[in-house]
């Protein structure tokens, strides 16, 4: 925390991004992620959001004095540290990280979508939280997993990291996250932990099945024709589906499937039909 003070008033502002409520720091990340270089009035602005003090009474401060609470504000750098826990504990409440490599379709696709569908990659972490983070239904701890957990909560108060041997989460209902609360009561530092952590599971599978990621310009080398490439991306995995399926119901159960066995399925039928083509079968 910064101290500032105004008159007679000592006013603590928050400088890092575990001080920030995910609220506040997803309004100024995605202001960030807008304009290229912060100006005098982004920053007046942003530390106003930050601290809670008025615009016009941060206007009192010198130049000097908002770049100086600038430098020290976390924000302001180009390297973070973020931290977030698999297991925590909300109001008695614990809720567990399902596990990146056994993402099902429909949570994948429900996670780009949150991805693309904001301003900018920052503006849904909360509901990509709620993808995520579920409610634990079975734990399995030992009397060492009792022990640090006791430990640790000594060090916390609201969201407390838990320990456990091994733990199951309820399944993913769209309707019923908890999506609004993690908005109100996780700080930004964690948010902004699980979206690099799932970015980067996300560009790792990209990786492992290439044929279904090729930039435009070799789509449209190949093909010779875009419009399908364009309704593709418009609709996402949603198109895909229907693509590969003769039904609702067939749907539903490629949607429940693992994210990887889709993906796989999808290179045999892309490198399916380039054979065809090349073989004058397609």
């Amino acid at each position: 925390m910064l101290n500032l003070i105004y008159g007679k008033r000592k006013i603590r502002v928050p400088n890092r991004l575990v001080e920030l409520p995910l609220y506040k720091g997803i309004e100024i990340f995605d202001h960030l992620q807008k304009i290229k270089e912060p100006g005098l009035p982004d920053k007046i602005s942003i530390i106003s959001l930050v601290s809670g003090l008025d615009v016009d009474i941060l206007m009192d401060f010198t130049e000097e004095t908002i770049e100086e609470i600038w430098r020290k504000m976390e924000i302001s750098k180009d390297n973070f540290t973020c931290n977030y826990f698999s297991l925590f504990s909300l109001d008695g409440q614990l809720y567990g990280l399902k596990d990146f490599k056994d993402l099902t379709v429909r949570e994948y696709a429900d996670i780009e979508f949150y991805l693309s569908e904001g301003d900018t990659p920052f503006s849904n972490i909360h509901k990509i939280l709620g993808v995520l983070f579920r409610p634990v239904v079975y734990k399995k701890r030992t009397l060492k997993n009792v022990l640090k957990n006791i430990i640790i909560g000594l060090f916390y108060r609201n969201v407390k990291p838990i320990d456990l041997k091994a733990y199951r989460i309820s399944e993913y209902n769209e309707a019923e996250t908890a999506d609004e609360e993690f908005l109100k009561r996780l700080d930004f530092s964690f948010g902004y932990g699980v979206l690099l952590a799932v970015t980067k599971y996300i560009n790792s599978i990209k990786e492992n099945y290439p044929i279904l990621f090729r930039e435009r310009e070799t789509e449209e080398a190949e093909e010779g024709d875009n419009r399908f490439l364009e309704f593709e991306e418009i609709w996402g995995f949603y198109h895909l589906l229907h693509s590969i399926t003769s039904g609702v119901i067939e749907r539903d159960i490629w949607l429940g499937k693992p994210i990887k066995e889709l993906m796989t399925y999808l290179s045999y039928l892309k490198q399916k039909s380039i054979y065809d083509r090349k073989h004058g079968k397609g």
